[in-house]
């Protein structure tokens, strides 16, 4: 797993919603219950909740591929 995405074990979700958009990632989080901070490294944040007793994760990837790559590199 990518140092972006990191986390301890357990912290990450199967379903995963990455945006490269500040204001989409608030939005989102907004919606979850139970929000807990995973992971907050350079700029790049990670949260995990739940949707409808459903847990989901939600990443910041930042602007492009490059930074996109980061983070779904394993």
């Amino acid at each position: 797993m990518a140092i972006i995405l990191s986390g301890k074990e357990g912290k990450i979700a199967e379903r995963v919603i990455i945006v490269g958009n500040l204001g989409r990632m608030k939005t989102i989080t907004s919606m979850l219950n139970e929000l807990e901070t995973v992971n907050e490294f350079a700029g790049y944040y990670t949260y995990t909740g739940k949707y409808n007793g459903k847990r989901i994760t939600v990443n910041f990837h930042g602007i492009g591929n490059s930074s996109l790559a980061l983070i779904t590199t394993t």
